[in-house]
């Protein structure tokens, strides 16, 4: 009985240490396969030499192999993480990880921050709708399109209340086993505001053309008109006193004429400023305080000490403070009041305004009234455009010509607390004053003058002019025939003392070329330039020049400037 026992007690502990054996087996295999090692096979090792391995041993190597591919993984994944970190701190476009759920801000790189003028600890924990989706009204643009957007215009609110226009790309992915935005974008709001300028400089440059022909035949017609009233109110004021009044009267309106005319050669390529060394303080209080006396408005001047006198058109400029003036009287209805304040600038935000560097006057109207409508500020300074029942749309437009050509800039902004901002910004050099010595009156001596000029009645009426001042004169219409009589003059040794011509001549040669032609023949030549147009100083040097006078003119006009150039 007792050998049976034994025999089922050897059968069962054969039968358990098979099932231990293929436990060892099957779990070395898994051990093996982890590893990435071939699993042991019946034929290559038995069930009893199994048991002369070590398990733990085996256990303890796979576990030390797992954890130095774990290692290599780690430092995989960390050098992986750190490239793709310094490509998001370095990134030129802003990058912010917003949660799907929440809506909250994860992460943003250094470019976003600065983009949304906050530092990145500030901004981690807000949500996204306290900057973007300003025009979708705080609606999700990238869930509403399942997390996709590509290379979409949108607006963004900075910390600082300041409007950006963004270039904006926007992917899902999934962090930490949740759903998240990854948005990119690039900042054009720098871009957006020069594409606006040149669009602007384009209208202008289209009206410029129209405008310039247009002045240039009405400053002609009132040349005429101008002169000829200005010989017979000479040859009558001590005869007819009451005829003499009502010529000076018509005078009074021609000029007025000529006011206009004016108006649209700011717009023109030949409008140029004739630059005067100037008190922009002074001309901006008498301009000002002019325009707007009798009216119940209240004028606020706030003037920073030690303003320096800059290169301006006075004449101009004082246009520019004459239409803001009007522009602000008439956009007010009950707080009556108007600020103007006058600083020196130099440092500024180059992305607000896009000046070159230097030093500028900042000149600043601030008016109470309603403010400019939502959307239209870009539109302020275009030609023709006017939000006013009877206004004509130049008046603002005309403003931003002349500004531009003195290099300068003007910005038009809603004030936060109510009203309109325009804010001018002209540049300066430090400069002496410079004063014009007073020219000394004398009488004409019989001066030999030729004039050039293709208008029929324009030459008329300045040849009356010229020798009713008790010179000489002899009219040309072209720079052909002006070469041609002033060579036979100097050949006859009776050469003229003053050439005055017109710079444009209709199908012949101007008076650009003809100086120069004139200039061959006698280089001491003393030649004024008439025009409807501005030309500043250093161009009249530069074309050789010793004068000018703008059209249309008056006989006390052309006295002056015949005295200055003989003398």
């Amino acid at each position: 009985m007792q050998s049976i026992s034994d025999s089922e007690n050897f059968k069962e502990l054969r039968l358990q240490n098979k099932l231990l054996y293929r436990y060892i087996r099957q779990k070395t295999n898994q051990l093996l396969e982890i590893m990435g090692t071939a699993p042991l096979l019946p034929d290559e090792i038995d069930d009893n030499t199994i048991l002369e391995l070590d398990p733990i041993g085996i256990i303890c190597d796979a576990f030390s192999q797992i954890l130095e591919n774990l290692r290599e993984k780690n430092k995989d994944l960390q050098s992986a993480y750190d490239e793709i970190e310094a490509i998001l701190q370095s990134a030129p476009s802003g990058i912010v990880i917003i949660d799907t759920e929440t809506f909250t801000i994860v992460d943003v790189n250094p470019t976003a921050a600065e983009i949304i003028q906050l530092s990145r600890e500030e901004i981690i924990g807000m949500n996204c709708c306290d900057f973007f989706c300003v025009e979708s009204k705080h609606a999700c643009p990238a869930m509403q399109n399942k997390g996709h957007v590509d290379k979409a215009e949108r607006k963004i609110i900075t910390a600082n209340k300041e409007i950006k226009t963004l270039i904006k790309s926007v992917r899902p992915f999934l962090m930490h086993n949740k759903m998240m935005l990854i948005e990119s974008f690039i900042d054009i709001t720098e871009y957006k505001r020069m594409q606006e300028e040149l669009v602007k400089a384009q209208r202008i440059e289209s009206l410029s053309v129209f405008a310039g022909g247009i002045a240039h035949d009405f400053n002609n017609i009132i040349t005429v008109i101008l002169g000829n009233i200005s010989l017979v109110s000479e040859s009558i004021k001590d005869v007819n006193k009451n005829s003499y009044n009502m010529l000076k009267k018509a005078e009074w309106a021609t000029q007025k004429a000529q006011g206009i005319a004016k108006q649209l050669l700011s717009f023109s390529k030949g409008g140029a400023p004739v630059l005067k060394t100037t008190s922009v303080i002074d001309l901006v209080r008498d301009t000002v305080s002019f325009i707007l006396s009798g009216k119940d408005v209240v004028i606020n001047f706030d003037i920073e000490d030690h303003i320096p006198l800059i290169e301006i058109d006075e004449g101009q400029v004082s246009q520019v403070f004459q239409n803001l003036a009007i522009n602000a009287l008439e956009s007010m209805t009950k707080t009556k009041k108007l600020d103007i304040s006058v600083k020196k600038v130099s440092a500024l935000d180059r992305t607000k305004y896009p000046l070159i560097e230097g030093n500028y006057i900042k000149i600043t109207f601030r008016d109470y009234g309603t403010g400019i409508p939502e959307g239209l500020i870009e539109r302020m300074f275009e030609p023709f455009f006017t939000t006013k029942k009877h206004g004509s749309g130049l008046g603002l437009a005309i403003v931003y010509t002349i500004i531009k050509k003195h290099n300068g800039h003007i910005f038009a902004e809603n004030h936060p607390e109510g009203g309109a901002e325009f804010k001018i910004f002209l540049p300066f050099f430090d400069k002496p004053d410079v004063r014009q010595d007073s020219v000394q009156k004398k009488h004409p001596q019989k001066n030999r003058i030729l004039l050039m000029d293709d208008d029929e009645f324009v030459t008329d009426v300045i040849v009356a002019m010229i020798e009713s001042l008790g010179y000489n004169c002899i009219s040309v219409s072209n720079g052909e025939e002006a070469i041609s009589v002033y060579q036979s003059a100097v050949d006859d040794n009776k050469p003229f003392d003053i050439v005055i011509m017109d710079m444009t001549i209709q199908g012949g040669m101007g008076g650009e070329e003809t100086i120069r032609k004139l200039k061959e023949i006698a280089p001491q030549v003393k030649a004024i330039l008439s025009s409807g147009y501005d030309i500043d100083n250093e161009t009249l040097k530069e074309l050789g020049f010793i004068g000018f006078i703008k059209k249309p003119f008056k006989i006390d006009d052309l006295k002056l400037i015949l005295e200055q150039a003989i003398k």
